[in-house]
């Protein structure tokens, strides 16, 4: 081709035609320019298609997370669902002591139960490696973006479940431990348990875990399950796995707003 556009070129300088020759100047650079034209096209296509390929990769590897993180909320949610049943039954034997004992190791349970306390576990590996990488920032849903972040930024519920049991852990060490010997079903028809059940410090403690320190963190972490599920959808909807309406997606970005607005 170069070979062929010199024999020209060289043919009109011979021919002595300036304006032949002009016209193929201009001409050679109108190629040149087009050529560059379609290169520089070509090259932005092909950046976009990666572009998408990691905004494809990094939500596969976010909706991983947010999977692990719904697991775990809901096992957390049983834990304390179990733990504010507990303190309502420890409740009923400050009201009525001498009501009889029907199983002794769900009993002795029911007394240790609330002070055992988890803390939720967040998953943000890939939240945290992507934002680090800068390949957060090829979402192109900015909307998503943004409830994304602000969910796996958010740390409302690990820090009010780390001071509920800061507070356990303390009422437990303090007053439980240093007052009562160590409850086990095998000794536990050898103990006077008259005082522990005229103890109000023990009877306010399970009172403020089933009014009050549980169902908020029953109610937290159900926000926390429904805005998990919701953002779950979102990316489906972006990865081609979940079609969704323009008032679909509207519907559930607001759920997702209004939450995260009472949360």
């Amino acid at each position: 081709m170069v070979t062929l556009f010199r024999r020209i070129r060289e043919r009109l300088i011979a021919s002595g035609s300036l304006t032949k020759y002009l016209l193929y100047a201009v001409g050679e650079i109108l190629l040149v320019v087009i050529g560059i034209l379609i290169a520089l096209q070509v090259n932005a296509i092909q950046i976009e298609k990666d572009n998408r390929r990691t905004e494809m990769k990094v939500l596969e590897k976010l909706h991983q997370d947010l999977q692990k993180d719904e697991m775990d909320l809901g096992r957390l949610r049983e834990v304390k669902e179990g733990q504010k049943t507990s303190s309502a039954y420890m409740l009923t034997f400050y009201e009525n002591p001498d009501q009889g004992i029907t199983d002794t190791t769900s009993h002795v349970r029911n007394i240790h139960h609330p002070f055992a306390f988890y803390v939720d576990n967040p998953h943000r590996v890939a939240f945290s490696t992507s934002m680090n990488s800068g390949d957060l920032f090829m979402i192109q849903n900015e909307r998503l973006l943004d409830l994304l972040s602000f969910y796996f930024a958010d740390n409302n519920l690990s820090q009010f479940m780390t001071s509920v049991k800061d507070f356990s852990n303390y009422f437990n060490s303090e007053v439980k431990m240093k007052k009562y010997v160590i409850m086990r079903p095998e000794n536990y028809s050898d103990l006077d348990m008259s005082k522990f059940w005229a103890d109000h410090e023990m009877e306010n403690y399970y009172y403020m875990m089933a009014g009050n320190l549980l169902p908020i963190s029953i109610s937290l972490i159900t926000k926390k399950m429904e805005v998990n599920k919701n953002l779950q959808s979102l990316i489906d909807h972006e990865l081609g796995i979940q079609a969704l309406s323009e008032t679909e997606w509207e519907t559930i970005y607001q759920e997702i707003v209004d939450a995260n607005r009472t949360y």
